[in-house]
């Protein structure tokens, strides 16, 4: 299995729309892929406007199929988004 660790640093002000973002259009496209397992989204917990969105998939070529040949970029679906100040993925194996 893969754990796609999606690092997302927003701009102050922007966490609310950016949850939004992710519970209306990031959560059901990823639910939609074969080999999605499970998905974590967490926030900073000192208060930095900062998210992870961890994602469990059944294997590497699974992820592909989501995130396409730039697999080991983030995936954005709203690229004209004001919210995102930046954004990077790390990939780890787990059995």
């Amino acid at each position: 299995m893969i754990l796609r660790v999606y690092h997302a640093r927003v701009h102050p002000g922007q966490e609310a729309e950016f949850e939004r973002l992710v519970k209306v259009d990031a959560v059901p496209l990823m639910e939609s892929q074969p080999g999605f397992l499970g998905l974590h989204l967490g926030r900073e917990l000192n208060g930095a406007p900062e998210f992870v969105l961890i994602s469990l998939w059944r294997d590497l070529g699974a992820l592909k199929a989501f995130a396409g040949a730039d697999w080991q970029q983030p995936v954005v679906l709203h690229p004209d988004a004001d919210v995102l100040q930046k954004t990077w993925v790390e990939h780890f194996i787990t059995e």
